[in-house]
């Protein structure tokens, strides 16, 4: 769900649920979504998320929920099972009509489960992840 309050801050507001059971490895979860995104001014927007996933078995990736939170990517090619938390902060800065800029600084903490024979072990680990990326397109049709 998305609303707008107050004036030019845009909340996103969500939950999934899964159950997943792989062989002895079960885990059924709820998971928070909570993404905020201010227009600070007509061409500066500042954005962070906070949500939860667990990666579970998809045909072709396919999913109903949105791939995206606040503009923070939500699924990853992760081992099946996968338990993520991941939380961000992004700054997107359009200064001219052709030209878009911007930068993202995220975390992902991760439980991943390991499939040893009739075992399963979860390891944990955490991935920081820093991204900066520009946009022009100097004609109607063209984009580098």
């Amino acid at each position: 769900m998305n609303l707008e309050y107050p004036h030019r801050v845009l909340w996103t507001l969500g939950t999934s649920y899964d159950d997943l059971e792989i062989g002895r490895f079960d885990k059924e979860r709820a998971n928070p979504k909570l993404g905020v995104q201010w227009e600070v001014a007509e061409s500066i927007r500042l954005r962070a998320a906070y949500f939860q996933t667990l990666k579970r078995r998809l045909i072709v990736e396919q999913s109903l929920e949105p791939t995206q939170v606040a503009g923070f990517t939500q699924f990853f090619d992760d081992t099946n099972g996968t338990d993520a938390t991941r939380y961000g902060l992004g700054l997107d800065a359009r200064p001219t009509r052709s030209l878009l800029l911007g930068m993202e600084a995220s975390r992902r903490d991760l439980s991943v489960p390991q499939f040893i024979g009739d075992r399963v072990d979860l390891q944990n680990r955490d991935e920081d992840l820093l991204r900066g990326y520009a946009y022009w397109a100097p004609k109607p049709r063209c984009v580098v």
